[in-house]
C-alpha cells in the first residue's frame, strides 16, 4: 500500500515541476477521450447515416494517430537512454512528417465543414447542453492558446507539436460550436446567417492550414540546417 502511495506521490510531483511530463501526460488522455469520441460518432452514424459523424470521427483518429506518434517517440527514445541532441535531430525530423500529416488533418475537416453547413449533422441539444458545450469550448480554447503561446520559446519541439494539435483541435470546436449555438438558439442556417457561417468556417480553416504551413516551413528550415551541418 506504502509503495503505491509513494509512486503515485512522485507522479504527482512529476507532473506538478515538468511541464514536458505533464504535456505528455495530459496529451494520453486527452488522445483517448478523442478516440471514444471518434467511436461515438461512428456509432451515431449507424443510427442517422448523415455522413457527417463518419468524416468527423475520422478527423478524430488523425488527432489521435498525430499525437500518439509524438507520445511513443518520446517514450521510445526515453528507454533507449538518447541524450538530448540526439533527441532534438530526431524531433527535427519527427517535425517534418508531422507537418504533413496535419495537411492531412486539415483536408480532412473539409467534407464536414460541408455538410454543417448544408446541414448534414444530427443536432439534438438542450439549451442547457448547448450552454455547457459553450462553456467547455471557452475553457478548452483559452487553455490550448495559453499553452500554445507558452512553448513558442520552448526547445522541444515534440511539445511544440502536441501545443499545436491541441491549438487546431479548439479552433475546431469553436466552430462546431457556433453551429450548435446557431441551430439551438436560432432558426438554423438561412440568409444572412448562413454567409456568416460559410466566412467563419473559411476563416478558420486558412487558420488551420496557416498553422500547418508555418510548421512545414520550420521543419524545412531544420532541415536545411541539418544538412549545412
Amino acid at each position: 500500500m506504502r509503495q503505491y502511495e509513494r509512486t503515485d506521490i512522485k507522479l504527482l510531483t512529476k507532473l506538478k515541476k515538468n511541464y514536458e511530463y505533464r504535456t505528455f501526460f495530459m496529451s494520453v488522455l486527452s488522445s483517448a477521450s478523442a478516440l471514444l469520441f471518434a467511436l461515438f460518432n461512428f456509432y451515431l452514424e449507424t443510427l442517422y447515416e448523415t455522413g457527417w459523424n463518419t468524416r468527423i470521427g475520422i478527423y478524430y483518429c488523425l488527432l489521435v494517430l498525430s499525437k500518439s506518434i509524438v507520445v511513443l517517440s518520446e517514450k521510445s527514445w526515453a528507454t533507449k537512454q538518447l541524450d538530448e541532441n540526439q533527441k532534438q535531430k530526431k524531433r527535427e525530423r519527427m517535425l517534418l512528417r508531422q507537418s504533413i500529416l496535419l495537411f492531412a488533418v486539415d483536408l480532412s475537416l473539409v467534407a464536414p465543414l460541408a455538410l454543417m453547413i448544408f446541414q448534414k449533422r444530427h443536432i439534438e441539444y438542450t439549451e442547457i447542453s448547448a450552454i455547457a458545450v459553450a462553456a467547455y469550448t471557452c475553457y478548452k480554447t483559452v487553455m490550448a492558446s495559453i499553452n500554445f503561446v507558452k512553448t513558442r520559446k520552448s526547445r522541444n519541439l515534440s511539445v511544440k507539436i502536441i501545443r499545436q494539435i491541441h491549438f487546431k483541435d479548439a479552433l475546431v470546436s469553436v466552430l462546431m460550436l457556433q453551429y450548435v449555438l446557431t441551430l439551438t438558439f436560432g432558426n438554423g442556417l438561412d440568409g444572412k446567417m448562413l454567409r456568416v457561417c460559410e466566412i467563419t468556417s473559411g476563416l478558420m480553416w486558412l487558420a488551420l492550414i496557416t498553422v500547418s504551413a508555418l510548421s512545414l516551413l520550420k521543419a524545412l528550415k531544420y532541415l536545411k540546417i541539418s544538412k549545412q551541418n
